[in-house]
């Protein structure tokens, strides 16, 4: 009995051993060596706003101790989580140091990009944002110390189905925008072309079904282009059409006026409040352009341009709605029935007034995989 006694705990302790247990886990993990990793949130980091940095240790004994060295001459920071904010951009290379309760001690280390804000670059200064509903907002932009743009705004999409399968939709970035910028799928993106430069804000947003990308790009001689890509996977033929709202500030707001370039050859000055559609006639005289503004002899000269992928389609010509500028014309309800930029058009007085004008493009596409559709305004610059 004494030896079968023997063999019987033998084996139990061999069973212990062999199978997976809790106990036998948790003393493995304990056993093993302290290490650590660290994790940030934005990861599009701007300069001014908190980042949230939140560090993985595991192995070694618990508790832990967290040292944080953000290399920007600040003060270090201990605890888990822990939040920073830079004063200047640079890339910074973040430290983290992780100490368990035997001394046993790990480091890890990231470099962190900060981005400028307001960006200051090739004479401009552009404030910015992501908004709730108007996707990347700019606003007071200037130009050589000259204010050209008070606000600028991409508030929605409009998808309509050509044979009204579904729809129409309208939309809109909401929170993805948000999301895009803790996801770091924002950038400051510069052309690769050096006989053509240009930098801009660019970022990613996803409908279900549809992909937007959206880009405010600026270049050195004052030229600067509000633009929007778009494709989709639903496999039915339908219509984009993106509504940019800008209130640009040439002269001061009760001189400015819009003209368009006629089928005649001439410039047209526009009078009244109304939509005008892109005829086809283009200034070469001024970069083959479509409409003005501004007077005084410093003006902006717009250029619409559309890459439709589906060529056999028919493309419908670009316009812009001129209105007197209202503050509660901004396309704030996005629910059927939707507001229209159309809906604003009261045949008011607008030349020399304080005017907004809407940019729509209409992008007809087959749907499913294929290339994407773009939609572009460019604004040339006289007399800054």
């Amino acid at each position: 009995m004494r030896q079968y006694s023997t063999r019987l705990v033998i084996l139990t302790l061999l069973s212990c051993l062999t199978v997976s247990s809790p106990l036998f886990a948790v003393l493995n993990e304990v056993g093993a060596a302290v290490t650590s990793d660290f994790t940030w949130s934005p990861k599009f980091v701007i300069v001014g706003s908190r980042i949230n940095f939140t560090a993985s240790p595991t192995g070694g004994s618990p508790p832990y101790n967290f040292s944080w060295n953000f290399a920007d001459g600040s003060t270090n920071a201990t605890g888990n989580p822990v939040s920073h904010t830079y004063q200047a951009n640079g890339i910074y290379n973040v430290t983290l140091a992780v100490k368990d309760s035997t001394s046993s001690t790990t480091m890890a280390s990231h470099s962190v990009t900060v981005q400028a804000w307001p960006i200051i670059r090739d004479g401009w200064v552009v404030y910015w944002n992501v908004t709730s509903d108007d996707g990347i907002n700019i606003w007071n932009v200037t130009y050589n110390g000259n204010l050209v743009v008070r606000d600028a705004r991409l508030p929605g999409i409009q998808v309509t189905y050509i044979d009204r399968l579904c729809g129409p939709f309208y939309d809109e970035p909401t929170t993805t925008y948000q999301d895009d910028i803790v996801a770091g799928q924002m950038s400051y993106h510069n052309s690769s072309d050096p006989s053509n430069p240009w930098w801009e804000i660019l970022a990613n947003y996803n409908v279900p079904g549809y992909s937007y990308q959206q880009f405010w790009r600026f270049f050195p001689d004052g030229r600067w282009d509000a633009g929007l890509n778009m494709s989709t996977g639903c496999p039915f033929d339908h219509v984009y059409q993106p509504h940019w709202r800008m209130d640009l500030s040439v002269v001061d707001d009760q001189n400015n006026f819009m003209s368009q370039f006629t089928r005649s050859g001439e410039w047209q000055d526009l009078i009244w409040e109304g939509q005008f559609a892109d005829s086809g006639s283009r200034d070469p005289a001024h970069n083959n352009t479509v409409w003005s503004f501004g007077g005084h002899g410093k003006s902006y000269y717009l250029a619409p341009s559309v890459t439709q992928a589906a060529s056999d389609l028919p493309l419908t010509p670009s316009s812009i709605i001129l209105l007197r500028n209202h503050p509660n014309e901004v396309e704030s309800n996005h629910v059927a029935p939707y507001e229209t930029p159309e809906q604003w058009s009261n045949g008011e007085l607008a030349f020399r007034r304080n005017i907004v004008f809407w940019f729509l493009s209409e992008i007809a596409d087959h749907g499913g995989a294929g290339p994407a559709n773009q939609a572009v305004l460019s604004f040339y610059p006289v007399g800054f």
